[in-house]
């Protein structure tokens, strides 16, 4: 955009100032801010979708889960093998939750790992829970081996760690402490001995389990 003088358009003296805009230029730059918009809307979307995506994936997960959860560390993250400031360590956890209302949920796991001079760490954690009238069992066992050599930093106290982890968990229930409604009858209410028509085809399952994790801890003061 630009001033430029121009001469009376009639016989009076003066000079009469107008602005010229370049057009093309700021088209131009129009073009280009809303190309870049544009670009950052898309950014933002994908980013979002992806979030969405995880967020799903952890949403369909039935772990048991801790209020204290760092004392069940190889239940936390496979990367922790090892990282505990010494050359090993034991911890063991147990939650019971929901007593007034059910059976209970009772969940108890051990958890350890060791660390060597050579930065290979191992660990093992095993978990067992318990809940409901029809004795609902979730078990769990991994085997953890990680690489903690990843050190640097002032004096070498930053560090990060990597882990893998392999193991099986295992699901079942027994369908005899279930009460349907096709068991039931006006006059003596619920009534044990009627077979209910609702065939559960499974009641038990199994999976192989694998997952990594990376830790980084900060030993500065």
């Amino acid at each position: 955009m630009g001033w430029k003088a121009q001469g009376p358009a009639t016989t009076g003296r003066g000079v009469c100032l107008y602005a010229q805009v370049d057009s093309f230029g700021w088209d131009y730059r129009y073009q280009k801010r809303i190309r870049k918009l544009n670009s950052v809307r898309l950014k933002n979307i994908v980013i979002l979708f992806f979030a969405f995506g995880i967020s799903l994936g952890i949403m369909a997960q039935t772990d048991p889960h801790f209020t204290q959860f760092y004392a069940y560390p190889m239940g936390l993250n496979p990367g922790l093998a090892g990282v505990n400031g010494g050359d090993f360590r034991v911890s063991a956890i147990y939650r019971t939750q929901w007593t007034q209302v059910m059976t209970p949920f009772t969940t108890m796991g051990i958890s350890a790992d060791v660390a060597t001079q050579k930065n290979i760490n191992f660990g093992i954690n095993i978990l067992n829970q318990t809940a409901g009238n029809a004795g609902y069992h979730y078990q769990h066992g991994y085997l953890t081996i990680g690489y903690g050599g990843v050190r640097f930093g002032e004096d070498d106290n930053q560090q990060l760690s990597f882990g893998i982890q392999v193991g099986a968990l295992a699901r079942k229930f027994d369908p005899a402490g279930f009460q349907f409604g096709d068991q039931w009858n006006s006059i003596t209410g619920y009534d044990p001995s009627v077979s209910s028509a609702d065939l559960l085809p499974r009641t038990s399952s199994s999976d192989l389990d694998i997952g990594a994790g990376v830790s980084y801890s900060d030993a500065r003061e």
